[in-house]
């Protein structure tokens, strides 16, 4: 319903600026972070076009069939540095809503190289906390408890439970865990496809 929406914004607009509607182009506003004009306005726009996305970077990976692209940083960081990190790339630190995506990006991480930086290079630090509850309830950086948000598998013996463990990563065997503040670890960023 918002494309339609858009588009309909978009040939309104169109009209009034051009006096005409080039229909061979859908031009839909979206991220001000990525912009491209059309020939007479000054407003900031993505086109879409042949099934391409415009917000689609070179330096992740796009798996067949995904709705994201996936990112391993291996320079590792602190959580909070990551998740900066991510936003600033148009993305945010990888949520997992199934299975199925946290066997794919296990994978992706698997095949990336080593993470430097860390003393614990098989993990990795995705979109998950406890910051607002400390060790009630685990959260995905959208604020959606992680049984709802699809994937709640965690490693054995974990989440620890000591006041320190308030970010969450995933192990290379594609479950998740908790890490303190003072634990860098490589991180995944997640870049959904508009």
């Amino acid at each position: 319903m918002s494309v339609a929406i858009q588009v309909l914004l978009c040939f309104t607009l169109t009209l009034i600026q051009q006096g005409s509607c080039n229909t061979t182009n859908i031009w839909v506003y979206n991220n001000p972070t990525i912009v491209y004009t059309t020939e007479n306005s000054a407003m900031p726009w993505i086109r879409r076009g042949s099934g391409e996305s415009a917000n689609r970077r070179n330096d992740y990976t796009y798996p067949s069939g995904a709705a994201s692209g996936y990112k391993v940083h291996t320079q590792a960081v602190l959580w909070p540095k990551a998740r900066k990190i991510c936003a600033d790339e148009g993305g945010h630190l990888a949520i997992l809503n199934s299975v199925a995506e946290a066997n794919m990006v296990t994978e992706i991480f698997k095949k990336s190289e080593p993470i430097i930086g860390s003393d614990w290079p098989d993990f990795a630090s995705i979109g998950f906390h406890c910051l607002f509850e400390p060790d009630v309830q685990y959260v995905t950086i959208h604020d959606q408890a992680l049984e709802k948000a699809g994937y709640n598998q965690w490693m054995p013996g974990r989440p620890i439970v000591d006041g320190t463990r308030h970010y969450g990563s995933l192990h290379m065997t594609g479950k998740l865990n908790n890490h303190g503040t003072i634990s860098p670890l490589g991180f995944i960023c997640e870049l959904p496809i508009h």
